[in-house]
């Protein structure tokens, strides 16, 4: 239903940043051991492909202001607190880490 309303060509976030895919994207039936085993195994056995893999992933992860991801890990984490009840020692955990509510 989804794909008959939403016009992109693909649905993973970095690849949506990049305008071109970086990372494949294992959609329903395609997301098989198979198909993640074959990928790594790519991955592994070719170490020039995987550095420009990271150099990729790094570029974009430096098109974003500084600090954004733990923005958003705190704006998340208040999230999940004001929507449901997170166990004590769970939410303990995350605050002496320094994630907690915003």
């Amino acid at each position: 239903i989804a794909s008959r309303i939403v016009k992109v060509d693909y649905i993973g976030l970095v690849n949506l940043i990049a305008g071109r895919e970086v990372c494949p994207e294992f959609i329903q039936n395609e997301c098989t051991a198979a198909n993640l085993h074959e990928h790594a195994l790519r991955l592994l056995g070719a170490p020039e492909h995987l550095s420009s893999v990271r150099n990729e992933l790094q570029t974009i992860s430096e098109s974003f202001p500084q600090r954004s991801g733990e923005r958003a890990a705190r704006r998340l984490f208040a999230t999940m607190e004001y929507w449901s009840e997170i166990p004590r020692e769970l939410r303990q955990r995350m605050l002496r880490r320094g994630l907690g509510p915003v």
